[in-house]
């Protein structure tokens, strides 16, 4: 290797380290949803219908509970923890998630009181709201499921006031997405806020793809970019570790070292 390219290699080196410890950085920067109220927010900013998290007065964001304010933040600005007090095994199959007799669901539950409330679980009471859309600017509101990853499968429903009578489901993944049909497409209203059970099959991550639709008041319609919300099921972390990144730079930094360690002598 010729001075210059150990010395274009050398500079190649650190700029991966660098990179990788930025990344870990940034990586890291993301905000853990734990408890309390938020909502996912379709909201009409600058003539586009956005997506976003609106964190309650009551949010708990990294282990800190939010007091005398709440804040807005975009969806890849935090994930949604869904933690082990959530997990039930039910006695009976659960169709709509494909779940048999006595398998583990875990669910963040559309209610916040009660002994399976979130409160009571110290879990995310989590919801939907269009507060900030005007009745005069639009007719309809749909927020939809248009793609989904995820170790289990996943279902958005609400359970029934009344006794015996079955849940209604608006979005679940063991039959596939079909927005096209209004299988997984939420009417959610103008001017509309409300909560839902969120139903998981296995512990893991789990990336939820959504697109706001809204019709408007005198024909045509917007559509809000892809937004992809995260949930973190389970004892499991919602990004490497760090120890994953110092694997990372540890071995960029063997390779840079043999490539060292190989350059011929350069005579003087």
């Amino acid at each position: 290797m010729t001075s210059s390219s150990f010395y274009r290699a050398s500079i190649g080196c650190i700029a991966i380290i660098s990179y990788s410890l930025g990344h870990a950085s940034a990586t890291a920067d993301i905000t853990e949803y734990s408890a309390g109220h938020t909502d996912i927010r379709i909201a009409f900013r600058n003539d586009e219908l956005q997506l976003l998290y609106h964190f309650g007065e009551s949010a708990v964001l990294d282990g800190v509970e939010q007091v005398g304010f709440d804040s807005e933040g975009s969806a890849d600005s935090a994930f949604v923890r869904v933690s082990p007090a959530t997990q039930t095994d039910f006695a009976f199959p659960i169709d709509f998630l494909g779940t048999g007799a006595n398998d583990p669901v875990w669910i963040l539950p559309q209610s916040n009181s009660g002994t399976g409330g979130a409160a009571a679980l110290g879990a995310p009471f989590f919801g939907i709201a269009t507060h900030q859309l005007s009745g005069s600017q639009f007719e309809s509101v749909f927020l939809n499921m248009t793609d989904f990853a995820g170790p289990g499968e996943f279902a958005l429903f609400q359970s029934p006031t009344l006794p015996f009578l079955p849940p209604t489901v608006f979005w679940q993944t063991n039959d596939g997405i079909q927005t096209e049909d209004g299988d997984d497409s939420l009417d959610v209203g103008v001017i509309g806020h409300d909560h839902y059970n969120y139903g998981f099959t296995q512990e893991g991550i789990y990336d939820v793809k959504l697109t706001a639709t809204a019709d408007l008041v005198g024909g045509g319609s917007i559509s809000s970019a892809e937004e992809t919300f995260r949930f973190v099921v389970g004892n499991v972390t919602a990004i490497p570790e760090p120890g994953s990144f110092a694997l990372v730079v540890l071995s960029v930094a063997a390779w840079c070292w043999r490539g060292r360690r190989r350059r011929p002598a350069i005579a003087a």
